[in-house]
């Protein structure tokens, strides 16, 4: 296997595992750990010797222990995780320092190889802040290498212009369909490694056809066309794949070099066909995980928020934005497909304010509106209609704000809305039932017991946003019975 050597002489292996499904139950990302180390043992068989982690894939302890137990040494294998961005973690010096520290414990390791952030902050000079941590953490030799995920141009150039220890690598999205030219383009020219997350994931059918096409003439897969493609262009590639036959197959993609013909052929692959959603109030818990979850499931998302996102990148615009000013919100959105609003506070005029201004864009540029009723009491399924006389006084004037906002819903007809509403329990729990959304949605555990977990809520309006042809001004409640 060809290896790749980087500017400041570290020596990488052209393509690495990603690990953010691994020994999780089911293979789900949301999945409770299970320690099967198994398919990252065989991938270390096969000749892997990159793992890529993070601290939010939960994972670490199982990487660690597979490094364990395939038998080879430490330093036969390049490490990689990431530090997560989320405020517990990146605070202050000690909370940054103590997040190392545990993900050295958990990694069962003296040392991480390649440490990321991995996405950047809104502000270039936080960015800063976290990564000279991390600088001082190479000096002590905890960590061997920075680099960073998920960063633009712009934030990748200041941290480059700004730092004493240069990032060596940028983990960003690179598949069929969106190459990210300029973004790979300014890495190579700045010797930073452009690394690619997920190189297989949203291919179309159309670009799997002229991808298996071309494969043909090589004997090859349409994915090892794809891996082989980002190497030649000097990109490192992250694969996954759970089947241990697929993981040999992937590394076997040294033994031809493709045409000149056929490399114009894949580049053409470049059209993105990404939805586009607008929300707002995206800093709260739903808010987050919506973001993060329709990042990962290739929507764009323009977030609308006087905070500014938790996850700026190549998908997210941030819009730092007064919501009063509606009228100027509504032409910076009027390309979205659809509008979420989520505003999870305890404060019911704000609340109210938020959610009157959401229909007021919706109308201004006619597009759907989608309204997550967060913990809402407002149904019960053993009972038609509202329980407000139900709801606990602490309680009473936000769940009668959600009242009056559905009030006013159903009074505007000429916008397309949908309110979700999630019943009684909202468990962060990942849960993830097969929908069915003819009527009530009904989630039950491994137990029989009815919960309604976050990404399940995130997962359903998600949906919604794809269907909405199918929920014309309706409430579609999240029961639990």
């Amino acid at each position: 296997m060809p290896v790749v050597k980087l500017a400041n002489g570290l020596v990488l292996p052209p393509l690495g595992l990603g690990t953010n499904t691994f020994g999780k139950v089911d293979h789900n990302w949301n999945g409770e750990i299970n320690f099967s180390t198994t398919e990252i043992v065989t991938a270390l068989q096969a000749g892997y010797r990159f793992l890529d982690t993070a601290i939010v894939y939960r994972n670490e302890e199982v990487v660690g222990l597979a490094l364990k137990e395939s038998g080879l040494a430490r330093e036969e294998v390049i490490v990689q995780t990431k530090l997560p961005v989320i405020g517990h973690y990146i605070k202050d010096e000690v909370a940054i320092r103590s997040a190392v520290q545990d993900s050295l414990a958990r990694l069962d390791t003296h040392y991480i190889d390649i440490l990321l952030i991995h996405q950047p902050r809104p502000s270039d000079e936080e960015n800063l802040r976290i990564y000279q941590v991390l600088e001082a953490l190479v000096d002590e030799g905890k960590v061997r290498h920075l680099g960073v995920s998920n960063f633009s141009i712009s934030q990748l150039d200041y941290l480059l212009k700004h730092s004493r220890i240069k990032p060596i690598l940028n983990q960003i999205e690179i598949h069929p369909g969106y190459w990210n030219e300029e973004l790979v383009d300014y890495c190579l020219a700045h010797y930073v490694l452009p690394q690619a997350w997920s190189p297989l994931f949203r291919t179309s059918k159309a670009d799997k056809k002229v991808l298996e096409t071309i494969a043909s003439q090589y004997h090859k897969s349409w994915a090892q066309i794809v891996i082989a493609y980002m190497i030649e262009k000097g990109i490192h590639v992250i694969v996954k794949s759970h089947d241990e036959k697929r993981q040999k197959e992937n590394l076997n993609v040294f033994d031809f070099s493709l045409s000149a013909e056929d490399k114009a052929r894949i580049a053409a692959l470049n059209i993105p066909n990404f939805r586009r959603l607008g929300l707002l109030g995206g800093t709260g818990l739903i808010g987050k995980v919506l973001t993060m979850e329709a990042l990962r499931m290739g929507y764009e998302v323009v977030n609308v928020s006087l905070d500014g996102a938790i996850m700026p990148q190549r998908h997210l615009e941030i819009i730092k934005h007064d919501i009063r000013q509606s009228v100027a919100l509504a032409s910076r959105l009027e390309h979205v497909d659809a509008l979420i609003v989520s505003l999870n506070d305890e404060k019911e005029e704000e609340y109210l304010y938020i959610h009157l201004k959401a229909i007021e864009i919706a109308r201004l540029i006619q597009k759907p509106l989608i309204v997550i009723g967060t913990s809402s009491v407002l149904y019960h399924p053993d009972k038609k209609g509202r329980l407000i006389d139900e709801v606990e006084a602490s309680r009473y004037a936000l769940e009668k704000a959600r009242v009056e906002v559905l009030d006013l819903l159903s009074q505007h007809r000429d916008i397309d809305w949908t309110y979700l509403a999630p019943a009684r329990h909202i468990d962060t729990r990942h849960i993830h039932q097969p929908y069915n959304l003819g009527g009530d949605i009904m989630l039950k555990d491994k137990d029989g017991q009815s919960r309604v977990g976050i990404i399940d809520l995130v997962d359903v309006a998600l949906l919604i946003v794809d269907q909405q042809d199918n929920y014309h001004h309706q409430v579609v409640s999240i029961a639990n019975r």
